[in-house]
């Protein structure tokens, strides 16, 4: 793979006029191995083809939860949502991000089945990078073919 850089917003970032991307910050770059991108993108996919026991099964093959853990409680934890990938085009916003996340206002129900989860280290700084880049297009409003994005992305770990 190459590298990802984990702090995706515009000041840290310009176009040049041949456009080339310009990368101005590189305090939160390092090599990665594809891992978390690859088990988000699969999780996706499964998701859609409504198979749950695979995602499980992806999720335990990661080493993110323990074997004894249930297609169910994984799914309450993650509380997938395919309406990005399941049409041609998906307007990322403020509030769709806040509907994702109104389960996590809650700090008890939060922390239910959290015990289920581990994370390893090396998946830190490409989760944030995935999840920052979901929070940057939500906070532009962003129209995007995501289905397109996630069936073009190498999905070897």
């Amino acid at each position: 793979m190459g590298a990802t850089h984990a702090d995706p917003h515009p000041g840290n970032f310009r176009l040049l006029t041949d456009n080339r991307l310009a990368v101005l910050d590189f305090g939160s770059v390092a090599a990665d191995a594809g891992i978390f991108t690859h088990l988000f993108t699969t999780t996706m996919l499964l998701s859609v083809d409504g198979d749950f026991d695979g995602i499980r099964q992806a999720w335990v093959d990661a080493g993110l939860i323990a074997e004894n853990t249930t297609t169910e409680q994984l799914l309450a934890l993650l509380d997938v949502d395919t309406r990005p990938y399941d049409r041609s085009e998906f307007t990322f916003s403020r509030e769709w991000l806040q509907s994702r996340s109104q389960a996590w206002q809650d700090p008890v129900a939060a922390l239910n089945g959290v015990n289920q989860l581990r994370f390893p280290p090396d998946y830190l700084l490409e989760h944030r990078a995935v999840m920052g880049s979901l929070a940057l297009l939500c906070s532009i409003d962003a129209t995007v073919d995501f289905r397109y994005v996630v069936d073009h992305v190498d999905t070897a770990p």
